[in-house]
C-alpha cells in the first residue's frame, strides 16, 4: 500500500476515558499528557480524536503515572461498573460467553486500536489481544486491563465466579503478582495477552441475555458502530460507506462518491491530500473485514466473499493472498 493505511488514518476517542481515569485515581493529567507528547489542554471539552500511536502513548503515560501496583484491577473494576457503551450491549445481550466474546471481537478494533481474536477448541476457548501497529507493541497496561476487564465482565454477566484456565501476558511485573488471586489461576509470560477459558465456562449462559437487543445489534453491526466512532477524515468516511455498501456490491469509486455526495474527482483529491487513494482504502477495508470474519465467525468463505463484494470465491482467494500472502483457509485453521 503506497499511502497511509486506514489504521494510520483512523482516529479514536480517548479524552473522556482519560479524564475519568485521572479524576478517579488522582493522576495529574498534565504529567500523563506530557509523557504522551500531547498539549496540556488536550482534555478540554472539544478534545480531538487521536491516532493509534497517540492512543498507545496515552496508555503508556497513564501506566507510568499509575499510583498503585493494583492499578489494572482497580481500573477494570471502575470501568466494568460504569455505564455500558454500545459495544458492551453486543456482549451482554448474547446468549453465552462464547458468542458474546465473538461479537465483541468483531467490534473491538472499531473502538480502540487493538485487535481481539477468539479461537475455540474442544476443551477451551482463547481470547487474545494484540497491537494493530506492526512496529508498536500493545501497551502493557492496556493488555492487563483487558484481561482483567473481560474476566470481571464474564463474572458479572453470568453470575458465576468464573476462573480462567490460564492467563498469558507479554510483560510480567513484580507489583502485579497478586493478580493471580484475582484471576484464580497462574499467570505466565508469553508473546502476547491471552485469556483462556474452559469450554464449559465459555458456554455458560448470560443472565443479561436479550435476544431482541441482540437482533438489533447484529442487524446493523458494522454500520452502527463504525458510524458511532468514525473520525471525520475522508478516508474514514469512505471506509464507513464501504462497510455499509460492500454486501450490496457497492465497490466502485463512482458508487461511493455518490453515497458521500461528492464528485469522483473531489473524492480522489481529498483522499490524495490525506496520503491515501480509493484503491488503498478499499483493499484495507476488505482485508480487515475478511480477517475479522475468518477469525471470529462461522460464515463460509463463499458468504464472506459475497459480503466483501466479490463476485466469486476465486476472486476473493486471489485478492486475499495478495493482501496477506496466505489463503483464507490457512488463516481460519490457525484461529480455529
Amino acid at each position: 500500500m503506497h499511502g497511509a493505511t486506514v489504521t494510520q488514518l483512523r482516529r479514536y476517542q480517548i479524552a473522556d476515558g482519560m479524564r475519568f481515569v485521572c479524576e478517579r485515581f488522582g493522576i495529574d493529567p498534565a504529567r500523563g499528557l506530557r509523557r504522551a507528547g500531547l498539549p496540556p489542554d488536550f482534555l478540554e471539552a472539544d478534545a480531538r480524536p487521536v491516532t493509534a500511536q497517540e492512543y498507545y502513548a496515552i496508555w503508556n503515560g497513564l501506566d507510568a503515572e499509575a499510583p498503585l501496583p493494583k492499578f489494572p484491577k482497580l481500573l477494570a473494576e471502575a470501568f466494568s461498573r460504569g455505564e455500558f457503551d454500545s459495544s458492551e450491549y453486543a456482549f451482554h445481550s448474547s446468549p453465552t460467553v462464547r458468542i458474546g466474546l465473538q461479537r465483541k471481537a468483531i467490534l473491538k478494533s472499531l473502538i480502540m486500536p487493538m485487535s481481539m481474536h477468539v479461537s475455540s477448541y474442544d476443551t477451551h476457548l482463547v481470547a487474545s489481544f494484540a497491537s494493530v501497529l506492526p512496529e508498536d507493541p500493545l501497551p502493557a497496561l492496556l493488555g492487563w486491563f483487558n484481561l482483567t476487564y473481560f474476566t470481571l465482565s464474564i463474572r458479572e454477566a453470568t453470575g458465576v465466579h468464573v476462573r480462567p484456565a490460564a492467563i498469558e501476558v507479554e510483560e510480567l511485573r513484580p507489583g502485579w503478582a497478586d493478580a493471580e488471586a484475582l484471576f484464580g489461576c497462574p499467570i505466565t509470560q508469553g508473546r502476547g495477552y491471552r485469556l483462556v477459558l474452559k469450554s464449559e465456562d465459555a458456554d455458560l449462559p448470560l443472565i443479561t441475555r436479550n435476544d431482541a437487543l441482540a437482533d438489533r445489534v447484529e442487524a446493523g453491526l458494522a454500520e452502527r458502530f463504525v458510524q458511532e466512532i468514525a473520525p471525520k477524515s475522508t478516508a474514514a468516511r469512505v471506509r464507513q460507506a464501504l462497510v455499509e455498501g460492500l454486501p450490496g456490491g457497492q465497490v466502485t469509486i463512482d458508487q461511493i462518491a455518490r453515497k458521500l455526495a461528492l464528485s469522483k474527482r473531489s473524492l480522489q483529491r481529498r483522499l490524495s491530500e490525506e496520503g491515501a487513494s480509493f484503491k488503498d482504502v478499499l483493499e484495507d477495508t476488505r482485508r480487515a473485514l475478511a480477517l475479522s470474519y475468518l477469525q471470529n465467525s462461522t460464515m463460509s468463505i463463499e458468504e464472506i466473499a459475497l459480503l466483501l463484494g466479490f463476485r466469486d470465491r476465486t476472486s476473493f482467494f486471489r485478492a486475499f493472498r495478495s493482501w496477506t500472502g496466505q489463503t483464507p483457509k490457512s488463516v481460519r485453521r490457525r484461529s480455529a
